[in-house]
């Protein structure tokens, strides 16, 4: 299942870069929407609603006075029902005293609903909508006690600009600031209507039962990292590479950053995520990365040294590094400088709002970050020539959903790797502060998970 678009971080990058190209070279892009890295098969799959990991027995009740609808294959006792890709709706609905009814109905529905904060304005965008008559009295007969349904789920909506099918996306709610700032909730419900009929008038008692749809789908098994990451024109997708540029004054050369990931970067957000970093450079330009300034000292110049440049040994180098040469630094030190995080975006086109629609003017996308997983460094090495980092991402235990694209909203999402030395925010670090962020596509399960867990059912 390939989403042709354009991530919005673009192709990895990092600030400041004043260096030449690598020979592995990514440009940066801003075009709207993002893209997501390949998802086609193989590497992304449903997982039929047989597959779960736990076969849920029990049941959902919602009652409101003689009308109940009880739903089946859920979680005793839950508050909201749950569903996933391929999932069959079934249930039934139970009514006291039918006599008087005329006709029974089950709407299932999902919408994105996007709303404007400061006017209230509220634009929907119907993903789907099946209605199915239980009874009518036209059918004849009895009106019964008991109305049995079962209806699946529907794994694909028509996009409306281009008409073509995509996976439905999962229930997602967010909230962007900005003037005016903006919600939007990816919602699913099912609305329950009993007519009944008196001498007088016809009534009609709705019952609405909200449900999360969480679609699993699987990613490839992640093959082993290569001990050393290494930039190969072959392998354009497993190694990144930038360059972590020196302070105009600081006469030193730049650093190559090599970043390892998983082949695909199509990874599930309830496992680890492996990476390596490795900087690779001259000693004089590792020295301040090697040799670290005591935390309660000012990195302040000392006097007037010589230019870094002019300096060929690392002896001399580290003499000249104006506060960085205190002392060597232990493994935690190292880890220290480097923040391995995932960063979820979600965009918004405004652009069809009511409120706006002919009236926008220059940018009508609002977007909003937020961090959704953390690097922890496992170990750390380092050579004369380099520095190595390696470690896994942990993502947080309350992402229920992957990236996805839905009508006019677009959730995708990024490994984004910083390193500052201390004094990088201030201008006062030997080397510039660098970032670099590359697109993942995270979905919900690995196929070494799913294979496990269908040899235990």
């Amino acid at each position: 299942m390939a989403l042709s678009m354009l991530h919005p971080y673009g192709n990895p990058q990092h600030l400041y870069s004043q260096a030449p190209p690598p020979s592995i070279s990514f440009t940066a892009t801003t075009v709207w929407p993002p893209k997501f890295p390949s998802a086609s098969v193989p590497d992304v799959s449903f997982v039929p609603s047989a597959k779960r990991e736990v076969q849920s027995k029990g049941h959902y009740i919602k009652q409101d006075g003689k009308v109940s609808i009880i739903l089946g294959d859920q979680k005793e006792g839950t508050a909201t029902p749950v569903y996933g890709a391929k999932d069959i709706v079934n249930g039934m609905v139970s009514i006291n005293e039918p006599s008087d009814v005329r006709r029974v109905e089950l709407t299932m529905e999902g919408n994105v609903r996007i709303r404007e904060v400061a006017e209230s304005g509220t634009t929907d965008h119907q993903l789907f909508s099946e209605t199915l008559i239980l009874w009518d009295i036209e059918d004849g007969g009895w009106p019964p006690v008991l109305h049995y349904f079962s209806r699946t789920i529907p794994t694909h909506y028509a996009d409306p600009e281009t008409n073509k099918k995509r996976a439905m996306p999962p229930t997602y709610h967010a909230r962007l600031t900005g003037i005016p700032g903006f919600s939007v909730t990816i919602e699913y419900h099912l609305m329950l209507s009993v007519t009944r009929r008196t001498m007088l008038r016809q009534r009609i008692k709705r019952i609405r039962v909200p449900f999360l749809y969480r679609p699993r789908m699987t990613a490839s098994t992640y093959p082993p990292l290569p001990p050393v990451p290494s930039a190969s024109p072959s392998d354009p997708a497993r190694v990144f590479v930038g360059s972590l540029m020196p302070r105009d004054d600081q006469h030193l050369k730049p650093i190559t950053v090599y970043l390892n990931l998983p082949l695909s970067r199509v990874c599930a957000y309830t496992e680890p995520i492996p990476f390596k970093i490795r900087l690779a450079g001259p000693p004089e330009s590792l020295a301040p990365f090697t040799f670290l300034p005591p935390k309660d000292s000012s990195i302040h110049p000392l006097g007037h040294e010589s230019p870094l440049s002019i300096l060929s040994s690392e002896t001399r180098t580290i003499k000249s590094l104006k506060g960085y040469v205190s002392r060597r630094p232990a493994p935690r030190d190292l880890a220290d400088l480097i923040h391995v995080g995932i960063e979820r975006q979600t965009f918004v086109d405004t652009r069809c709002h009511s409120s706006l629609c002919g009236d926008a003017i220059g940018d009508s996308r609002l977007s909003m970050t937020k961090t959704i997983g953390e690097g922890v460094i496992r170990e750390t090495d380092w050579g004369k020539s380099w520095i190595g980092w390696s470690g896994r991402v942990e993502i947080c235990p309350d992402v229920e959903c992957g990236s996805f694209l839905a009508p006019s909203v677009t959730v995708a999402d990024a490994l984004v790797v910083s390193i500052a030395l201390p004094g990088s925010h201030n201008g006062r670090a030997p080397f510039l502060l660098y970032r670099q962020a590359v697109p993942i596509r995270l979905v919900s399960d690995r196929k070494s998970s799913l294979s496990r867990m269908n040899s235990t059912t």
